[in-house]
């Protein structure tokens, strides 16, 4: 509560009613010192301190129930300062910013609360920047510290908490020359003063590291931090509980997953700790069980960390609940509150960590293969998170998933008893009439996507992942990576350049931390890969060509990547009848390697604050059930394939054959699939005949498959075969491995995303009827990010049919 005093303009008596106001407030007399500010206030109604702090006692009256109410209010106040300021030519911009110290503090401290950290940053750092005139300036640091820690600048944190470190340490010198020999004596037996700031510095100090992934320094706070348990002031319970958390999170960071989920689990809060921290607002249940649901995602044991995090929303909901219910507001002060917030208070608001328990949740149930019910969790999410674009990415291959997912009657990788029924079950073709009216009828491969969504409203359709991905982008180019400017930055990422150039930009993606350098460029080379598979699926052929060609401009992009670039690319093309420029794309003494993201060190922020950058452990992501890519061979094969199709589009028939008896080569027998064998007939049926082709049919492999004998002793004479149940085809390399619920993926070999831990999207590319249309695309998988206490991290794991 700002001091009235302080204005020449109160008369006597107005200030006694101020100190009576005053006395009143800290009190909690509200009602009592609401009448005496509305008597001091219908002489001076513009007084700016007299209109904040009328507004923070009823705030204070309402049991914290208006929020929106104060900041109205706050704003108000604001605006009448500067105007009157403005006027005041003898007034400068730090003497304003001093005398509104209060109202920005209690302004910031508000936003915080609301989870705005951006407007709390904003309001608390001109007042950290002068410091030393601002009243209670040492309470503006610490909350600028926690607001810098929520927006993941651990940087700033940790240079602003040894600011105030040294502040402190320079209070405490400048009063020990004025003790005497009475007072130390007092004070005997009594611990020191500030101990318990030392313990919270501690605690504020390590979750610094651990933002900054600076193992070693972290490992020496931690240290220092069990020193201090034994000495501090706090609840010892309540410390140790703190220190299990930090802990946890340190072997988490490390990669010991293992490790992290048995110091977590051998200490589960108590109800009397948890209560604890609920008035301190936190809620150490809800906090435990989102904790264990991120360890048992990285150990991918998807059902447990289903399980944790249903949990974790549940304790979440509870406590909104129980403190709702507590704060006694009637149904008439709820029906007022409704425009305003509801009844919950401010604590309660800040608590709520509902939004981030959905993110959390829905990349779970994403990496589980439950498309929808993750799109429904991520949606709801992106009503707060709406600025991250890796959240968008995630709705998108949720999107992709759902509509592209593969028959779960179908068997990815085929084992030694079932490698002769797989394509034997697949009729590839059916015969009417008999005799000389006897036709043969070639069955389409069927089309593995669902298309035909809306994109206006929000739905797990392919339109609306293409608007999902069309403002992940729109993101990323308002961050400075649009145009050349992704190359140049992708340039410097390459070339190990040092940061504070023009082209070095970084991405806020809330819940978790900011993007940048190698990582950022992977979340980007995702986007665009996922964008050039569904413009293809939705039959936008150029845009398609556009993305796979900014996709293949970029510097420093990994091998699975480029593979994927020149595989749509080739395939827009084919697409646009530019079969030319297709097959430049296609030469598979290109494919060298598939491996994944390559780690980059380059970019990083500030390492560790004292003994400078320390070696980052990267948690290793969630293995998958499915391979990227069983060999280089396969991919070799899946851009033989494409070829063999471009060629065949050109009526390069002889050409053609010799790239299918080369893909032969490469793909086992029980492996090639159907969209194959009906090319080899389609090019058969060009250089050998009617007859050559229906051998082909009738035994379904490849004629590089067949021995010479089965060739000499095959009727010439065409014998159909009986259709059997249709069984969706799949494409090259549909054995690579199982889909994210065990089921077949339909197509293609895979290929990955960005960077951190890995996800499991199938996405399959539209079938044509014509067999030599089109060229095949392989699988992708995209990987989603590193994760500490919430899920994600940079890019993307998705599977990749083929066309």
């Amino acid at each position: 509560m700002a001091n009235k005093e302080e204005s020449g303009t109160f008369s006597a008596e107005e200030q006694r009613l101020a100190n009576d106001a005053q006395s009143a407030f800290l009190q909690s007399q509200y009602e009592s010192c609401i009448t005496i500010l509305k008597r001091i206030q219908k002489n001076h109604p513009g007084d700016c301190k007299l209109m904040h702090n009328r507004a923070v006692v009823e705030f204070l009256k309402s049991g914290r129930t208006k929020p929106l109410d104060l900041k109205k209010v706050f704003n108000k106040v604001n605006k009448v300062s500067q105007q009157s300021h403005q006027d005041d030519e003898d007034h400068s911009d730090e003497v304003a910013l001093i005398e509104n110290s209060t109202l920005r503090y209690n302004q910031a401290l508000l936003y915080y609360f609301l989870h705005q950290y951006g407007e709390a940053q904003s309001l608390l750092e001109p007042m950290a920047e002068i410091a030393d005139p601002v009243p209670n300036i040492q309470n503006v640091l610490r909350l600028l510290v926690e607001v810098y820690l929520s927006n993941h600048e651990s940087d700033k944190a940790y240079q602003l908490l040894s600011k105030i470190d040294d502040m402190l340490s320079k209070t405490v010198s400048a009063t020990q020359p004025k003790q005497v020999s009475e007072v130390k004596d007092k004070s005997k037996g009594q611990k020191p003063p500030n101990k318990d700031l030392k313990s919270t510095h501690a605690l504020v100090r390590v979750r610094c590291c651990l933002q900054m992934k600076s193992m070693k320094a972290c490992k020496r706070e931690l240290k220092s931090l069990a020193n201090l348990e034994s000495s501090s002031d706090l609840s010892t319970a309540a410390l140790h509980m703190v220190s299990v958390f930090l802990k946890s999170n340190f072997e988490f960071l490390r990669g010991n997953f293992h490790k992290a989920y048995k110091l977590l689990g051998s200490s589960p809060p108590s109800p009397s700790l948890n209560a604890f921290w609920l008035h301190n607002g936190d809620s150490l249940q809800t906090m435990f069980y989102n904790n264990l649901g991120v360890i048992h995602f990285q150990l991918s044991k998807h059902a447990l960390g289903a399980f944790y995090f249903a949990k974790a929303l549940e304790e979440n909901d509870k406590i909104i609940s129980t403190n709702v219910s507590a704060s006694g507001v009637t149904k008439k002060d709820n029906k007022h509150q409704h425009s305003s917030g509801g009844a919950k208070n401010v604590h309660t608001l800040s608590m709520n960590k509902k939004f981030e328990l959905l993110y959390n949740t829905g990349i779970q149930l994403l990496f589980s293969g439950k498309p929808t019910a993750a799109f429904d969790c991520l949606i709801a999410a992106a009503q707060v998170f709406y600025r991250n674009p890796r959240l968008w990415l995630r709705l998108a291959e949720c999107c992709i998933q759902a509509c592209c997912s593969a028959d779960k009657n179908e068997v990815n990788v085929p084992n030694s008893s079932n490698r002769k029924s797989k394509h034997q079950n697949t009729a590839l073709y059916s015969a009417i009439g008999s005799g000389a009216h006897q036709k043969i009828i070639i069955h389409a491969l069927s089309q593995t996507w669902a298309g035909g969504g809306n994109s206006v409203m929000p739905g797990p359709t392919l339109e609306f992942a293409s608007v999902c991905l069309q403002n992940a982008l729109t993101i990323l180019a308002e961050a400075g990576l649009s145009g050349l400017g992704i190359i140049e930055s992708r340039k410097n990422v390459k070339n190990n350049q040092t940061a504070n150039t023009k082209h070095d930009v970084s991405v806020k993606c809330h819940p978790t931390g900011a993007l940048f350098g190698q990582e950022l460029s992977n979340l980007h080379t995702s986007i665009l890969v996922n964008s050039a598979f569904v413009a293809l699926s939705l039959g936008n052929n150029l845009m398609a060509h556009e993305y796979s060609k900014v996709l293949l401009q970029l510097p420093n992009i990994s091998a699975r990547h480029m593979y994927l670039g020149k595989m749509y690319s080739a395939e827009a093309l084919v697409s646009l009848d530019r079969i030319s420029d297709a097959i430049q794309h296609l030469s598979s003494d290109s494919v060298t390697e598939i491996s994944d993201y390559k780690d980059s060190n380059s970019n990083k922020p500030v390492g560790s604050p004292s003994d400078g950058a320390t070696p980052v452990h990267k948690p290793v992501g969630p293995t998958t059930t499915q391979c990227c890519f069983k060999s280089v061979r396969h991919a070799q094969a899946c851009m033989l394939f494409n070829r063999a199709v471009a060629h065949s589009l050109r009526s390069e028939f002889e050409k053609a054959q010799k790239l299918m008896n080369q893909f032969a080569s490469y793909v086992p027998q029980h492996d090639v699939p159907p969209a194959a064998i009906l090319l080899a007939v389609y090019i058969s049926l060009h250089i050998h005949g009617l007859q050559s082709a229906i051998k082909i049919l009738q035994h379904n492999s490849l004629p590089s498959h067949m021995s010479p004998m089965i060739i000499s002793n095959m009727q010439m004479t065409f014998r159909p075969q009986q259709p059997g149940s249709v069984v969706s085809s799949k494409p090259y390399a549909s054995s690579v491995a199982n889909s994210p619920i065990g089921t077949t993926s339909s197509g293609g070999s895979v290929s990955g995303g960005s960077t951190g831990s890995q996800s499991k999207s199938s996405t399959p590319q539209p079938h044509h009827s014509n067999p030599p249309s089109g060229s095949v695309t392989p699988e992708r998988v995209v990987k989603p990010a590193q994760l500490s206490s919430k899920l994600d991290g940079g890019g993307s794991k998705t599977k990749r049919g083929r066309r």
